[in-house]
């Protein structure tokens, strides 16, 4: 699958804007801690799971921005 232009973090922190949440209520809504989510986003952690939890936020939160933005 090709790499999105914008990286995951960034896409990450446009979705949570919109979904007016912090990426600390998230990773507690999620059953995560901020800090672990944070490692996976800087890529200092690896967690599939996660990735695809937070690329169907992302895809949920820009479906449409992302759609102008290609």
């Amino acid at each position: 699958m090709p790499r999105a232009k914008h990286n995951r973090k960034t896409l990450f922190r446009a979705a949570l804007v919109i979904a007016g949440l912090t990426a600390e209520q998230w990773a507690a809504q999620e059953g995560l801690t901020a800090g672990h989510v944070s490692q996976v986003l800087a890529g200092k952690r690896e967690s599939a799971r996660l990735v695809e939890k937070i690329d169907a936020f992302v895809q949920e939160h820009l479906k449409h921005s992302v759609a102008l933005a290609s």
